[in-house]
């Protein structure tokens, strides 16, 4: 185990034996743990009360309005009432990498004054198999997942580039108590308010926003969700596009 003082929360909306695969990869490394259960979904909480318990770990159930980002925006609050020097946030679909809070803690070491540490190039698993963010994000992949064509396609193509040439796709793993005071997740953006909040964050020089590319985290594609729902909205692209120029200060030409 590792003795950084660090809360980790795993944000549940569905699936116990997720949930469960979650609580395990994290257990080993902490007991700082608690799950938070947000969803319109009443006979979920009850699953995920019984997966908390089996494991005797703190379970919260938060206000939802269905949408991702107000999910994060609970766990910020529950973040805000607690004294710890540094917070995680998990999606329980996730799952963390065995040693992740080992090599976080010498992160922080080198980096004493860090507010997020964000994780490019995270695994992902899809379709059975375990690919990397990069590859996902750079090869055929993601228009298959999104079953996007045309115009769709060519904003997907213009989102990809814009990431490439400012702020890479990152996830953000690891929050100072300074950070968790400073911002909340815009409910306007499904499944790309994580993209939205890391640049408002990275491009804040009061933030000091250390990107990593050391194997944390694993992504669960496998199904249908918020992300997905992203992809397949050509105009949430345009939404998150037009908000990230004016984060940069980038004009969109064409």
């Amino acid at each position: 185990r590792n003795d950084m003082d660090i809360l980790v929360a795993l944000l549940t909306s569905r699936d116990a034996t997720k949930l469960t695969r979650c609580i395990e990869s994290v257990l080993p490394q902490t007991s700082n743990v608690v799950v938070v259960c947000n969803t319109l979904d009443f006979s979920y909480v009850e699953q995920a009360r019984k997966v908390a318990d089996a494991y005797n770990l703190e379970f919260l159930v938060t206000e939802s309005n269905g949408t991702p980002a107000r999910g994060k925006n609970s766990v910020l609050e529950i973040f805000r009432s607690r004294s710890h020097a540094y917070y995680m946030q998990v999606d329980a679909d996730d799952y963390l990498a065995p040693d992740a809070l080992i090599k976080l803690d010498k992160i922080v070491t080198e980096n004493p004054d860090v507010d997020v540490i964000g994780l490019t190039d995270g695994f992902m698993t899809y379709n059975g198999g375990i690919t990397s963010g990069n590859t996902f994000f750079n090869g055929t992949d993601i228009y298959k997942f999104a079953n996007v064509r045309g115009a769709h396609g060519v904003r997907l193509i213009k989102l990809g580039k814009f990431l490439a040439k400012n702020l890479e796709y990152n996830r953000m793993l690891l929050y100072s108590n300074k950070t968790v005071n400073s911002f909340n997740f815009d409910e306007k953006f499904i499944g790309s308010e994580d993209i939205v909040a890391s640049y408002k964050l990275y491009y804040n020089s009061d933030i000091n926003y250390v990107l990593t590319k050391e194997h944390l985290y694993v992504y669960d594609l496998e199904d249908m969700g918020n992300f997905h729902q992203f992809l397949s909205n050509s105009n949430e692209i345009k939404k998150v596009l037009d908000e990230l120029m004016l984060i940069t200060h980038e004009e969109d030409n064409g």
